[in-house]
This record gives structure tokens, C-alpha cells and sequence, in this order.
């Protein structure tokens, strides 16, 4: 019989959509209360994969990744979406959001991102939170699932999530 355990820990982090970098900061400082020591950054780069956003964001809109360099218990993703949801709503204009921020985490198969829209593939969390794999992490590399985001689907995401994921394995061996 299987018997329950705790889950390993993982690497929070958030990818953000931003036109505005004093907005980013911002969006930062607030989610590290949430995430704390959200210091390992992607380099930024033009998002150009959906229009979606651009009636909201008005002006050129830059992606960025950042992860905690702190370990977490994978059960909080909930609460980070939800904390990121009330800081888009914090800093949104009369046009809508300023910045973009889905919260997720990096673990040793897996990278994990928080939604609010419910689709097939997503898992309800509570409060109207899902979860959605991204990423799968197969014969040493990250792999795609189906519904994988373009721009997460692209080399310098995969690089950047297999950055993080080396960083995971040495705090787990440490512990």
C-alpha cells in the first residue's frame, strides 16, 4: 500500500510580462513577499508570440523569468497565483494590466504554472486556481506537452529552466 509522504521541494518563480521596468519593480517587490529572494532572472526579451495582451499593455511587451534561489513546498502555488492576481489588479490602468505575472514552480520532471482559466489539461487547486504542466523534463532535456506556451517553448526558456533546474539539484543535495 502506498503510503503518503511530503512533496519534494521546488523552485518557485514568475514569468512576467511587462512594458514598463519601474512597473516590473514594482510587481517584484510585491511578489517577494509571497516568493521570497526572486533573484535568478532570464535575460528579457521581446514577447511577440500572441497579440493577446496588447490591448491592455500599451507599448512594447518584454518576457521575463525569475526564480527564487529558496527552496518551496509545491502546495503554495495557489496562493502565489492568487497574490499575483490582487498585484495585477494593484497596478492595472484604466486599460487593463500593466504587467502580466504567472507564477509557477521548477521541479526535478516538471515545469508548473498557475492559471485561472480552466481548460481539459488543467488541474483545479482551489479557488478557482489550476495547474498546468508546461514543460516535461525527459532524456536530459525540457520537452513540450501539447498545450506548451510558445514562448515557453522556445531555446532560450528551455536554457533558462535548465539553469534553474542544476540550481534545484544542488540545494536538494544539500539538504
Amino acid at each position: 500500500m502506498a503510503e503518503q509522504s511530503p512533496f519534494q521541494p521546488v523552485l518557485p518563480f514568475v514569468g512576467i510580462l511587462f512594458t514598463d521596468e519601474i512597473l516590473l519593480r514594482k510587481a517584484l517587490r510585491r511578489m517577494e513577499i509571497v516568493i521570497p529572494a526572486l533573484v535568478r532572472a532570464s535575460e528579457p526579451f521581446p514577447f511577440d508570440h500572441t497579440d493577446y495582451y496588447n490591448k491592455e499593455m500599451i507599448g512594447n511587451i518584454t518576457r521575463i523569468w525569475i526564480a527564487s534561489e529558496q527552496l518551496a513546498d509545491p502546495s503554495g502555488l495557489a496562493d502565489w497565483k492568487i497574490a499575483s492576481n490582487a498585484i495585477e489588479h494593484e497596478l492595472a490602468s484604466p486599460e487593463g494590466r500593466t504587467v502580466n505575472i504567472d507564477p509557477g514552480f521548477i521541479g526535478l520532471p516538471r515545469v508548473v504554472l498557475a492559471s485561472c482559466k480552466g481548460h481539459p489539461q488543467r488541474i483545479p487547486l482551489r479557488d478557482g486556481i489550476y495547474a498546468e504542466t508546461e514543460l516535461i523534463f525527459r532524456h536530459e532535456e525540457w520537452v513540450n506537452t501539447p498545450w506548451t506556451y510558445r514562448d515557453y517553448a522556445n531555446s532560450s526558456a528551455k536554457k533558462f529552466f535548465a539553469e534553474q533546474r542544476e540550481y534545484l539539484l544542488k540545494l536538494l543535495r544539500r539538504r
